[in-house]
């Protein structure tokens, strides 16, 4: 009598280790996939962020362009129209 209550107490004692270890491991899995999803959430907001800095470089940059293509084209402006003034004169 006294061993059969001890190998059904041995049999939970080892159930519920498993349970638990189980458990643990299904809490481990969880962690890691919210870790990993956050993980993807954050590179993906890194990545849209240097995209965005690309885009506003780039932008900056054209407008740069543009800028000096102006100052250029009033540049020769005033030059052409120097040179009428003195041929004229």
């Amino acid at each position: 009598m006294t061993m059969m209550m001890m190998m059904m107490m041995m049999m939970m004692m080892v159930v519920v280790v498993v349970v638990v270890v189980m458990m643990m491991m299904m809490m481990m899995m969880m962690m890691m996939m919210m870790m990993m999803m956050m993980m993807m959430v954050v590179v993906m907001m890194m990545m849209m962020m240097m995209m965005m800095m690309m885009m506003m470089m780039m932008m900056m940059m054209m407008m740069m362009m543009m800028m000096m293509m102006m100052m250029k084209m009033t540049m020769v402006m005033m030059m052409m129209r120097m040179m009428m003034r003195i041929t004229l004169s």
